[in-house]
């Protein structure tokens, strides 16, 4: 005989509350999205559904139309029955009869969609009692996507739309991070999230946390599964891994919140990949065995850096100043970057007006002729603060002459300033993922490569462009790139920066390494003590696995203005700079080669007669080694070069001996 409403659900929620009291009664599949594959990945733990369903009766809940594909292979797998079930209002949810109807099944499945007309249709429904009923009695409760992220304890609601990594990392508290703990409560102290590699939701999982403790005083812990990933947790509540991809678990520590942005944090990551398990009970990881380990060794430099994907004046003020003001030897600013930017012209501004240093510019060019470049070269000895505002490839220029080599050693010398303005930012460790922008699914597939950096901060993984809104489809690229490098490489920290984010790392006068990272948006800093680790052995396409990897202990901050002493640091032995000395040829000494310039200063054309037998190169550069002008000077002949475009200024005229590969210089006055 049919229980009376009132007494049914009085039951079952006596029956929850007194089980979740002691130990969860049922079993739970929490799929973190992406298709089942017949044959493929979701074969174990679609099965394993079936197996903890007594009855073999599966119930599949969406509140849409569905085809029988479903049914049809939780039926291959062993079920006795399966049908979709269409419940799409509250009024249908809470029909008299609808907790009989779904009563019958020892597993109920709920497929992916908006899980916000899950929570609106079927909270404080008969829906819900059915659903802790089954549970209650040891049966199967499973989901996908937005059919996963109900099963929550406290639940993302998604009332107000999804939220975004940019959206926790801009404002735990905004309308979209909307949670509720009011549904089905089967581990209260757990948030789950889906999707969560694809979407690079580490941000968004941590501002969950953030936002409850912000909220509750109370810190709760995450779990995040990856898409085509599922983690099945049993009576007993051990969680097993089952998929592709991995289980990524949360434990905080602290939070510190201004205005809704998260300052600090501390938060303890475990990553489970297939067959891997964990107990929620104790929060341990069941017995496993990991191949590698990842062991830093500290290797912090003693010079200065900065870098922000960001390159318009406007976005990089904040980072100039602190530059500015965090340099030490007071010499030179170099400016350095690409021929024709037509940023050049604001930057020299802004450091006129902020600084009462000579400032130079060198326009990279790995074609220029760099042997007659002794101006530029003594002025890099004599700078102390470099700013690269989008400089191009700087490892081709830096192999490609001895002003090029010079750059390169100068950059690392005691207590220099650096400042990286641009997609170079993200060159600044031993090596860098060079297509992460390229196809979205190269991590998914194995395919991220990596090539060289500059080795500037060699504890270090740095992405300069990782949560903005325009990224989300390279997401798991970015996320899974720098977790790689920082685990197989043996580095301290991996940095995800977002917008006009920067980080800045700095030597105080105690000879300590200081981090900052700071801007309009949070950030993400991972750090690794030392962890065991394992990337995931199943294959996506043939040999192919993804990016992701099993790991013991990394942790994770999301900051923002916050300076951490990171260790200690020491000047190294250098060598005193020795200034070049040019050798400018007289005009008595060009007239022994039998060239003559025949007028100097020069206005609007160069003049010169070449008597001799020789041809030579001829080349004008400014006194900084920019190259303006690039001819051919033939024997026997008189040539005149139109210079008139040339602004007023010293600058050095250079023969080359196109035979012996021998040059001259001598300098020239233009005037208008």
């Amino acid at each position: 005989m049919r229980l009376n409403s009132y007494f049914r659900i009085s039951l079952v929620v006596y029956l929850c509350l007194f089980s979740f009291g002691l130990q969860a009664q049922g079993n739970l599949m929490l799929v973190g999205g992406g298709g089942e594959i017949d044959g493929g990945w979701s074969d174990t733990p679609y099965q394993w559904m079936v197996d903890n369903a007594e009855n073999k009766k599966i119930g599949i809940i969406s509140y849409s139309d569905a085809d029988n594909w479903l049914p049809d292979y939780f039926v291959s797998l062993g079920a006795n029955e399966a049908v979709n079930i269409k419940i799409d209002s509250r009024d249908l949810a809470n029909q008299s009869n609808m907790f009989d109807s779904l009563n019958q099944y020892d597993g109920l499945f709920f497929k992916g969609g908006d899980q916000s007309r899950y929570y609106e249709y079927y909270k404080d429904t008969e829906v819900q009692a059915a659903i802790e009923a089954i549970y209650s009695r040891g049966g199967v409760i499973g989901g996908t996507s937005a059919g996963m992220a109900i099963l929550s304890g406290v639940m993302f609601t998604a009332s107000n739309g999804s939220a975004y990594p940019y959206d926790a990392l801009t404002d735990i508290n905004s309308e979209f991070m909307k949670l509720q703990n009011d549904f089905l409560s089967f581990y209260p102290d757990y948030i789950f999230d889906t999707h969560f590699v694809e979407r690079g939701r580490t941000p968004r999982l941590i501002g969950f946390l953030a936002n409850w403790f912000d909220k509750n005083s109370q810190l709760i812990k995450g779990i995040g599964i990856d898409d085509r990933t599922a983690f099945c947790i049993n009576t007993q509540s051990f969680g097993t891994v089952y998929g592709t991809g991995a289980a990524s678990i949360y434990h905080p520590k602290d939070f510190q919140i201004q205005e809704g942005k998260i300052t600090n944090s501390n938060v303890s990551a475990i990553q489970l990949t297939h067959a891997q398990s964990y107990d929620l009970n104790t929060s341990q990881v069941l017995e496993r065995n990991l191949s590698e380990m990842s062991q830093p060794e500290s290797s912090l430099p003693y010079y200065q850096v900065f870098a922000t994907s960001e390159s318009i004046l406007s976005n990089t003020r904040n980072i100039l100043q602190d530059a500015i003001s965090s340099e030490k030897l007071g010499m030179k600013i170099l400016l350095v970057s690409k021929p024709n930017n037509s940023k050049i012209a604001d930057y020299k501004q802004f450091l006129a007006e902020n600084t009462s240093s000579e400032i130079v510019l060198l326009e990279l060019s790995a074609d220029e002729e760099q042997d007659q470049q002794i101006a530029l070269r003594n002025n890099i000895r004599e700078s102390s603060l470099l700013i690269f505002l989008e400089p191009g490839n700087l490892i081709e220029y830096f192999n490609s002459g001895a002003t090029g080599e010079l750059l390169a050693a100068h950059i690392t010398r005691n207590e220099i300033t650096n400042v990286f303005l641009g997609s170079v930012a993200n060159q600044l460790g031993e090596n860098y993922a060079n297509n992460i922008y390229q196809d979205p699914f190269n991590a998914y597939y194995g395919d991220i490569e990596f090539s060289d950096g500059l080795g500037l901060m060699k504890d270090f993984s740095i992405i300069t462009a990782s949560y903005g809104l325009d990224d989300k489809d390279y997401y798991e690229n970015i996320t899974s790139s720098v977790v790689d490098r920082v685990l197989r490489e043996n580095l301290s920290y991996g940095i995800y920066l977002t917008g006009n984010t920067y980080l800045s790392y700095t030597l105080n006068e105690n000879d300590r390494a200081i981090l900052k990272i700071d801007g309009d948006l949070s950030s993400v800093l991972v750090e690794n003590f030392g962890t065991k680790y394992a990337q995931t052995d199943q294959k996506v396409s043939g040999s192919s696995s993804r990016l992701q990897y099993a790991f013991d202990s990394l942790n994770y901050k999301i900051v923002r203005g916050i300076e951490f002493e990171i260790g200690d640091v020491a000047a190294t032995e250098q060598e005193d700079y020795q200034f070049e000395e040019e050798e400018v040829l007289s005009s008595n000494e060009l007239l022994d080669l039998g060239v003559k310039l025949l007028q100097n200063p020069v206005q609007s054309n160069l003049k010169l007669r070449n008597n001799s037998s020789k041809n030579y190169k001829i080349q004008v550069s400014t006194m900084e080694g920019s190259l303006v002008f690039d001819s051919i000077l033939q024997n026997h002949s008189l040539r005149e070069f139109y210079v008139g475009y040339l602004p007023s200024s010293q600058y050095i005229v250079v023969l080359s001996d196109v035979v012996n590969g021998k040059k001259y210089f001598i300098k020239m006055l233009k005037t208008n």
